[in-house]
């Protein structure tokens, strides 16, 4: 093995691996020529053969690299599971993290106990679930001190230290929303040059600025004009429907979401090509006053 990779010999170096005995494959010997037979593969570019001996290895930090750098979505999924799966805890919350599955990142703090981490980013990513991990985090910190659990807020009982908390979870739903939206097809990475500027929009102040008072409830209808004549008589009861699956409600509510996205993803090009013109514009002053001071110095 050792001397067909001095040789460059990678298909003879994976061929003697691959007849490696079943009760050795687990040894730290056979892990370590698979390690070193992947770093011969990443020389020469086969991300095949290098993804295979990463994968025997069990090298996740390997995978990782690999999958980031080639955008190798499903692969990032995989990779997730497997490491969830393994214990390797690191590497399973940065794989859940990149692909935005960020419920997975919070049920993983939680289960290694990571609760103060957990809330934090609940806070961040999924407000809607800031009051239940705050729960358990009391619960857990009062074993050690009654009077520090007492002390953590949340947003049900402290309202007034979570400002615009309402509007992050809009921002919450978007997300989700768009998530799911480019679950299919992802995001190419050819849009990064202007996508990247979505960076460092205020989704908060975008949301407030963008939403208006509630609809005025409908008046209720006036009453029947008085008549001398009688009534008429009541028509005859209609037949009962017969059942059907109600769910016109969850179909409204859908649409309601897509739409509330789309809008919003409206909202956020327009912002983002707002900020692109200014920073033209200011470029383009930069360049006039520069020239103006070179043509006074001549």
């Amino acid at each position: 093995f050792d001397l067909a990779l001095e040789l460059d010999k990678i298909d003879v170096a994976h061929a003697l691996m691959e007849q490696t005995p079943e009760e050795e494959k687990k040894s730290i010997d056979t892990m370590a020529k698979w390690k070193k037979l992947s770093d011969a593969a990443l020389k020469i570019s086969d991300f095949d053969l290098t993804e295979a001996c990463s994968l025997a290895s069990d090298d996740f930090p390997g995978l990782l690299l690999l999958y980031s750098a080639v955008g190798n979505f499903e692969g990032i999924e995989k990779l997730a599971v497997m490491a969830k799966e393994k214990g390797k805890t690191n590497i399973a919350f940065l794989s859940f993290l990149l692909t935005g599955n960020v419920e997975e990142c919070a049920d993983l703090l939680i289960a290694t106990n990571r609760l103060p981490e957990a809330a934090f980013f609940a806070r961040t990513y999924l407000p809607s679930r800031v009051g239940d991990i705050v729960s358990l985090w009391k619960d857990d910190l009062s074993k050690v001190s009654e009077t520090a659990a007492k002390a953590l807020a949340d947003p049900a009982g402290n309202p007034d230290l979570f400002p615009d908390f309402d509007v992050a979870a809009q921002v919450e739903q978007m997300f989700l929303s768009q998530r799911e939206a480019t679950k299919a097809t992802g995001i190419p990475s050819t849009q990064y040059p202007t996508a990247k500027d979505d960076l460092n929009l205020d989704l908060i102040a975008l949301v407030k600025s963008q939403g208006g008072p509630p609809a005025a409830p409908a008046a209720p209808p006036a009453p029947p004009a008085a008549s001398s004549a009688p009534p008429p008589p009541p028509p005859p009861p209609a037949p009962p429907a017969a059942p059907k699956e109600d769910n016109s409600a969850a179909e409204a509510e859908a649409a309601r979401l897509q739409q509330q996205a789309e809008e919003r993803a409206r909202a956020l090009e327009a912002a983002r090509l707002k900020k692109e013109a200014e920073e033209k514009a200011r470029a383009l002053e930069a360049q006039r006053l520069a020239a103006e001071q070179a043509e006074a110095a001549r």
